[in-house]
């Protein structure tokens, strides 16, 4: 068996909450990971998917911008990405937390804060603080805990010789 976040799913979440908190009409940035990453590419196809086929007065006008792997890169990328579209952009999915941070960081030097709704994937500290003051409009959250549990109950049932899913 296969445990682990379903991520399609994670980045249609990400979808749904940013359309929610931008009236359901707008301009989105997708910012992502890195080329070959399967986890944040999931994500990626399901907010693509999501915000095409939910929201159709939204318009994701950049989704081709990579921000790399560490809070600094995303930083550099989406201060770019953000400055490029400027007035024209309403919000930005950032698909994993060293990017959300980056895109935190961007969203705060370029006083967007209210102004450019934010979503991330995967929590810290910072992102956590921006969730409670409203500076982050959501995270979308993986449950490693019960991922391990599952992990483990499937391996048992395993054992026994119970049947049991390829994949959860």
């Amino acid at each position: 068996s296969y445990v682990a976040t379903d991520n399609l799913r994670g980045g249609q979440v990400a979808a749904r909450r940013l359309a929610e908190v931008m009236g359901e009409k707008g301009n989105v940035i997708l910012l992502r990971y890195i080329t070959g990453s399967e986890s944040t590419e999931q994500r990626e196809k399901g907010f693509l998917q999501a915000i095409e086929e939910e929201f159709p007065q939204i318009t994701v006008i950049s989704s081709d911008q990579y921000a790399g792997d560490t809070p600094e890169s995303a930083f550099g990328v989406a201060t770019q990405v953000l400055q490029k579209y400027g007035e024209e952009v309403n919000g930005i999915f950032a698909v994993c937390e060293p990017n959300g941070e980056g895109t935190q960081k961007a969203i705060q030097q370029l006083e967007l804060s209210g102004k450019v709704k934010f979503v991330a994937f995967d929590p810290n500290k910072p992102l956590i603080e921006g969730l409670q003051s409203g500076e982050v409009s959501g995270i979308v959250l993986q449950d490693p805990v019960k991922m391990g549990y599952q992990a483990v109950m499937t391996l048992m049932k395993h054992i026994q010789g119970e049947k049991v899913e390829k994949r959860i």
